[in-house]
């Protein structure tokens, strides 16, 4: 099976996943200098917008919440994946943002962070080694949901994950469909 992973970071997912041909992308120099230390040559540094290529599956772990645009971004998933391709993307769940907004560490995370209205600008630390800077951005859940209609996907379900406490959606999400 032929897997793309938008957002790879560092690659990690390679770890737990049982396929013939991965290829991860990310836009951080940082992440794909220790994914091509760690793993080799199946890196790209290049951002969402650009891919090009078919592929039979993408998968997206924790990254969504960076892309500005998510019809543009649903779009080239669309146009990336073969006639049966499937996606699987985990993300922050949007009805939890004020949960991670006022929870202790979740902006200071965030090193010199802007907020403008969606958008939450700056260089992540993990580990104590300060990351690419980027932006962060608060879409609904509607907005995922209708840009992966827009793009023409089928089968579109929205799962929650990572319940805790009396909360009655999970902090992260997933989402999935098929061309």
């Amino acid at each position: 099976k032929q897997v793309i992973d938008l957002g790879g970071g560092q690659g990690n997912a390679l770890e737990f996943l049982a396929i013939d041909e991965y290829i991860g992308i990310d836009s951080s120099e940082t992440l794909i200098n220790r994914a091509l230390e760690l793993y080799g040559s199946h890196f790209w540094k290049i951002n969402i917008y650009s891919i090009s290529g078919v592929y039979e599956s993408v998968i997206s772990v924790m990254s969504w919440f960076h892309l500005e645009d998510l019809n543009k971004a649903s779009e080239r998933v669309f146009d990336i994946l073969g006639d049966s391709g499937k996606f699987c993307i985990a993300t922050f769940n949007p009805e939890c943002y004020y949960n991670w907004e006022h929870s202790p560490g979740i902006l200071e995370y965030y090193n010199a962070s802007l907020q403008v209205g969606n958008k939450t600008e700056g260089a992540p630390t993990v580990k104590n080694v300060t990351l690419d800077a980027h932006s962060m951005y608060v879409h609904s859940r509607i907005d995922y949901e209708n840009s992966f209609k827009r793009a023409g996907f089928k089968n579109i379900k929205m799962v929650d994950m990572g319940k805790f406490g009396t909360h009655k959606t999970g902090l992260f999400m997933m989402i999935t469909g098929e061309k």
